[in-house]
């Protein structure tokens, strides 16, 4: 996905946390920006599926188990 593209959800969602966050990011806006985005999410998505203690071995069980 481009990272400007803005006709998907995540395309939306990281154009609007840009917005409200870091609307002068300017010509930093780029690959590595939506890297950190997505990194971000996927962090997100791993420790909600954590069931008990969030530790390093139990993110990294939850990481493998994205789709």
């Amino acid at each position: 996905m481009p990272f400007t593209d803005t006709t998907t959800e995540g395309g939306k969602a990281y154009q609007a946390l840009l917005a409200k966050y870091i609307p002068d990011l300017g010509d930093a806006n780029g690959p590595n920006s939506m890297y950190a985005f997505v990194s971000g999410k996927m962090f997100e998505k791993a420790a909600a599926a954590v069931t008990g203690d969030i530790t390093a071995a139990s993110l990294t069980d939850a990481l493998h188990t994205l789709k």
